[in-house]
């Protein structure tokens, strides 16, 4: 499915295990990705993480599951089937 994914760029809210909310970037093409931290996420500002993609046929269904799967697992949750 990577060849359908033309695009994807994003700025992202990771909590650390230490509790501190860092900010990051993610962005790349088709299965390049690079991941780039840019520091600790503004005082004042609600955490929120956002990501577009841009592609052909993309499943909305597919990335959704893919999504959520990903934050249940940061969040230490069991695996959505």
């Amino acid at each position: 499915r990577a060849m359908d994914l033309y695009r994807y760029k994003g700025t992202l809210c990771v909590l650390e295990r230490s509790g501190v909310m860092k900010k990051a970037v993610l962005q790349g093409v088709h299965d390049m990705c690079e991941f780039e931290p840019r520091g600790v996420w503004p005082a004042g500002v609600e955490p929120k993480s956002q990501l577009v993609l841009i592609g052909r046929n993309l499943d909305q269904a597919f990335w959704g599951r893919l999504f959520e799967q990903t934050l249940d697992q940061a969040l230490g949750k069991e695996l959505k089937k």
